[in-house]
């Protein structure tokens, strides 16, 4: 997908309707949504769906680059690889021409982790 093909006000409609329930039905505090809308015309996205957060593939690229200012930096990532095909997923209502919302939250935790002691406990230093 290029910037070229995307239709931007697609995006926009749809960003502003739903701000507008939003502001009438309100959202939990420290949620974020994440909106993803299909490189499509209007008239081909088939609605919308609340998803849950997809898992994209990439490669696995290390690439040594210069700054501006001529220091080294690492840019890790690389090219993407598709995604898991699992259905109720952002990756995946995109996929089939839906707008995507995701309801993120702030703190990313991982609670069971702290509750069931997987880490084992050790003195340092």
């Amino acid at each position: 997908m290029t910037f070229e093909n995307f239709q931007f006000q697609v995006a926009a409609e749809f960003t502003a309707t739903l701000v507008s329930r939003i502001q009438e039905r309100g959202m939990p505090l420290e949620t974020l949504l994440n909106v993803n809308v299909p490189p499509l015309p209007k008239e081909q996205i088939k609605g919308w769906r609340l998803t849950r957060q997809g898992k994209r593939h990439y490669s696995e690229n290390i690439v040594e680059r210069t700054d501006p200012r001529g220091k080294k930096y690492y840019w890790i990532g690389g090219d993407n690889l598709g995604f898991a095909h699992d259905d109720g997923t952002d990756c995946m209502a995109v996929h089939e021409g839906y707008i995507s919302v995701t309801p993120l939250q702030v703190d990313l935790t991982n609670y069971k982790l702290l509750q069931e002691s997987y880490v084992p406990s050790f003195n340092w230093p």
